[in-house]
């Protein structure tokens, strides 16, 4: 029988990078402190003893799975006997330590989180095989698509030339394909079609897009407001004056063991989010969004800290109740070959993005910042097949990001909740959508991160791999349509 009220314990076992250093786990105990304990690396269990079991059997990366399956598994052996312990020494009845969720993936630290909870039970001998159904699959999903998908076809990666701008894509399409005529008045775009106007643009905002809508959506705090509001599950967080870090430093505390800290008003700053896991990461990165905000108005000085997971994250066109177009949004990342030292890895990859003028006009910025934050340094050589994702906010326009067309793999239920992101929204009816999850065929786990109005279609125009999905044709159909649904119901 279940207890009526059981204790939430978070584990986080911490996976060494090298044979030099130790693994342990860190579990809070009673008086909400946290004790770490080192973990009995001397066995290895025999769901762990083939790599395929961590790898999908990708025979390239036999080497780097195997050092990365053995650390995991030796985390888990030393935990069963250590919770027990650890039980003994509480007010806590003896039970089985079971998973509350399939939720376990690498953060930044190459650390692994499980959420548990405590249930009645005289032993706690299943532990050691809930714990390693999850540690066995702790390929973060991002990582597993740049191994299953995004590699395998490297070398078929589109090389688009004379690519164009946002504000480009939609003039060619109104002139060229919609037979629109467009005037442009200062700063914004006047579409007429048989001498009637039928919509219009301004800074990339089309005329699909309400005021409202427009204000609620340049905050990431008001625009998780109006999502929770219509009882859409968005991704946790919460922003903070930039006085408080000490209120910052206790939500990171209890809600995170990996966070991206980020300006809250949205594209009001250069930067890169980084991911931190430690109370002194927590505390530079803060510092430098802090800098960076300088310039703004002081009632948008305000830090956005957000919960940070290697998941899928998928940027989507909705158009009404039409998703009509999906990328998946591939960080920068860097994989060995054994040889290769990290710098002439990260030359070679700018080498790669040059050849194409879409990728080459990103900024690709790889300094000891972004190296530090994926546990890199220059002179390292990487083991064959080993990966190293840089965890930042995939949902940015920056740092070296790649698209992959994704809209027919995409679950229906997923399509849905980026309908249902976007009527949050009171007058929006043309958006992108981002949201994050661990599959693309499955809605289990998806939250949304953001509703970008604003945001480029040359992503799907332009992806590295897949099919390229021409939106601009699609916004100007809608604005045609809204047109002529006004003019008859004003008869």
């Amino acid at each position: 029988m279940l207890a009526a009220c059981a204790p939430e314990w978070k584990i986080l076992i911490m996976v060494p990078h090298s044979a030099n250093e130790d693994a342990k786990f860190s579990v809070p105990s009673i008086g909400s402190t946290t004790a770490t304990h080192p973990l009995d690396c001397s066995s290895q269990p025999a769901w762990c003893s083939s790599p395929t079991n961590v790898r999908s059997g990708r025979a390239s990366r036999n080497s780097a799975s195997s050092a990365s399956c053995t650390r995991r598994s030796a985390a888990v052996t030393g935990v069963s006997s250590a919770l027990s312990s650890i039980l003994d020494r509480s007010a806590v009845s003896p039970g089985i330590i079971s998973s509350r969720r399939s939720e376990a993936f690498l953060s930044a630290s190459r650390a692994i989180s499980v959420s548990c909870s405590i249930t009645h039970h005289p032993k706690t001998g299943d532990i050691l095989e809930s714990m390693s159904n999850h540690v066995a699959s702790a390929v973060s999903p991002i990582e597993q698509f740049i191994t299953d998908v995004v590699e395998p076809k490297r070398s078929q990666m589109h090389v688009w030339k004379n690519t164009q701008s946002h504000e480009e894509i939609l003039l060619e399409d109104a002139q060229k394909r919609r037979k629109t005529r467009p005037f442009k008045l200062g700063s914004n775009y006047l579409f007429t079609r048989k001498a009637e106007p039928v919509g219009g643009f301004d800074s990339g905002v089309t005329t699909l897009v309400s005021g409202q809508a427009q204000r609620a959506t340049q905050s990431i705090e008001l625009c998780r407001t109006y999502l929770q509001a219509s009882n859409v599950p968005t991704l946790t967080g919460k922003s903070f004056d930039t006085s408080e870090l000490a209120v910052a430093e206790q939500y990171f505390r209890d809600y995170s063991s990996s966070a991206t800290v980020q300006p809250d008003i949205v594209g009001s700053t250069t930067i890169l989010p980084l991911a931190v896991t430690t109370a002194e990461g927590l505390k530079s990165e803060w510092g430098r969004v802090q800098d960076a905000l300088g310039d703004l108005k002081p009632a948008d000085r305000r830090i956005h800290l957000q919960i940070y997971r290697p998941d899928l994250t998928v940027r989507m066109f909705v158009i009404r109740e039409d998703v009509v177009a999906a990328v998946l949004r591939v960080p920068f990342y860097l994989i060995g070959d054994g040889e290769s030292s990290v710098t002439q890895l990260v030359q070679r990859e700018r080498e790669t993005r040059e050849e194409c003028d879409y990728l080459g006009s990103r900024s690709l910025k790889v300094e000891d910042e972004q190296l530090s934050a994926m546990n890199l340094d220059w002179d390292d050589i990487l083991p064959a097949g080993d990966v190293r994702v840089l965890p930042s906010s995939s949902e940015q326009e920056l740092g070296g990001l790649i698209s992959v067309d994704v809209l027919e793999q995409l679950h229906g239920r997923i399509r849905e909740l980026a309908v249902d992101a976007m009527w949050a929204f009171p007058g929006l009816s043309v958006t992108a959508v981002d949201i994050m999850t661990p599959r693309l065929d499955s809605p289990e786990g998806a939250q949304v991160i953001s509703v970008l109005p604003a945001a480029s279609i040359s992503d799907f125009l332009y992806p590295a791999l897949g099919q390229p999905r021409r939106c601009g044709v699609r916004i100007l159909d809608q604005m045609i349509r809204s047109v002529q649904t006004n003019r008859a119901d004003r008869r």
